[in-house]
Formats: C-alpha cells, sequence, structure tokens
C-alpha cells in the first residue's frame, strides 16, 4: 500500500477557530512537499487533496488527531487508514514522552530542531503566524525556516514509522487504536449533544469527590496529578 506521511503548522492550536498556514507531506521515500496556504498553490493543494481521500493510501501522522481536525476544518477531506506514531509509542510505554522531537532524539538517536528555537514573540512583516504552547498561545517564524522544521518533522514521521515497521506493529494497536482514529474525527467534526443540567449535577458530584481523594492523597504526602507517585503508591498497596 502506498504510504503517505503528513504534518500541519497552524495559526493555533485550536482546530475548530485557527486555519493552516503550511501543510508538509510525503509519499514513501521521495522528496517532502511544501504548501505554503497563502500562496495559494492548487496543484499541490488538489494534489494532496486527493491522496488524503483515497482509500488505497495510508496516511502517516504524528498526533493525527491535530492534523485532521486541521486538515478536515479547512477543506482537506480526509477518509482511512490512518497512522497515529504518537499514539503508537505512547501506548508502547505511557510513562515515557511521545512528541516527536522527544522521539527523534531517543529513539531515531537525531539531533532536532525544537519549535522554540526558531520562534520569536515579535510580529515582523514577513513572519508567519504559528501556534505554540507559550503564554499567549502563538509565535511568529521566518518562511523560509519554518519550512525546512516543517520538512524535518514530517521526516521524522517517516522514519519512526519505518523504525515502527521493522519492529512489528502490535496486534492490540492494529485492533483497537488504529480502527477508533476515523470514528473518534467523525465524532469531533460533528460535536455531541449533553444535557447542561446533568452535567452540572455531575461536575459538583465529582468534584467533591475529586477534593476528598486530594485531602487522602495529601496526608500520605502523595500528589495525585503525579503518574509517577500514584503508579509506586499503587504498587506498594
Amino acid at each position: 500500500m502506498t504510504t503517505l506521511f503528513c504534518d500541519t503548522e497552524t495559526d493555533s492550536l485550536n482546530p475548530y477557530t485557527g486555519k493552516l498556514q503550511m501543510i508538509g507531506f510525503a509519499i514513501g521515500d521521495d522528496k517532502v512537499n511544501i504548501i505554503d496556504m497563502q500562496d495559494k498553490e492548487e496543484y499541490l493543494i488538489e494534489w494532496l487533496k486527493d491522496l488524503l481521500y483515497s482509500k488505497d493510501i495510508l496516511k502517516v501522522f504524528h498526533h493525527a488527531n491535530f492534523d485532521l481536525l486541521f486538515l478536515n476544518l479547512n477543506g482537506f477531506k480526509t477518509c482511512p487508514q490512518y497512522f497515529d506514531t504518537q499514539l503508537y509509542f505512547h501506548i508502547q510505554d505511557p510513562y515515557s514522552s511521545s512528541k516527536l522531537k522527544d522521539l527523534g532524539e531517543s529513539i531515531l538517536k537525531m539531533e532536532v530542531k525544537r519549535l522554540n528555537e526558531i520562534i520569536q514573540t515579535k510580529e515582523e512583516p514577513g513572519l508567519i503566524k504559528i501556534g505554540c504552547k507559550n503564554t499567549r498561545g502563538y509565535g511568529y517564524v521566518k518562511k523560509e525556516v519554518l519550512e525546512s522544521y516543517l520538512r524535518q518533522d514530517v521526516s521524522l514521521t517517516r522514519d519512526l514509522y519505518r523504525y515502527i515497521e521493522k519492529k512489528g506493529i502490535t496486534d492490540y494497536y492494529a485492533r483497537i487504536e488504529q480502527p477508533i482514529i476515523q470514528p473518534i474525527l467523525e465524532m469531533e467534526l460533528r460535536g455531541l449533544k449533553i444535557d447542561s443540567k446533568k452535567l452540572k449535577i455531575l461536575d459538583f458530584k465529582l468534584s467533591k469527590e475529586i477534593k476528598t481523594l486530594e485531602r487522602y492523597f495529601a496526608l500520605k504526602q502523595i500528589n495525585p496529578r503525579s503518574p509517577v507517585q500514584v503508579r509506586e503508591f499503587i504498587k506498594n498497596q
């Protein structure tokens, strides 16, 4: 099956209010193509749309949920099959980082460029706005620098997938996790109806339970929000 590796750069971390700035993609071991959404490169855009909507192509992302939401909400309809390298590594080891750059260093033994090394807070002419996890939720990057950064991320995703292929994809991921990427995407695109009154009642009830548990753990000098401390506590019971 043909494999498509894809990553996005966006102006926000919120797919419902943000927009795509750049898309990087590569077919198999071919070169990484970059679409700058400001340039409206129609040929590349239509080509990518065909690839994303083909049932005969495996689409590989790192954090598929994020990229798929942005793509579908910005006119790039997608359909399975998908593979999420971040989800795969998280399932393999939920207590280690499954972030792309961390895996690039720990698994692939590569030197990587991180977003905080290229982003700046001051807006200047010619810079592209990019969503990030700083105090404001965004920053600015030079176009050519962002293109290079995006090529790196697509290549890292591809190399991580090749690593997984060599190790062998686990039966659990193939049977359980991989097939539900699309249903979850459809739910997030469509939304869910909720009973707001019942939700408030449930919130009040659970908040009381959480406070009771926090007092219990505080007496034992355990931070209930620390997976490591909670795991050790459960192990010793």
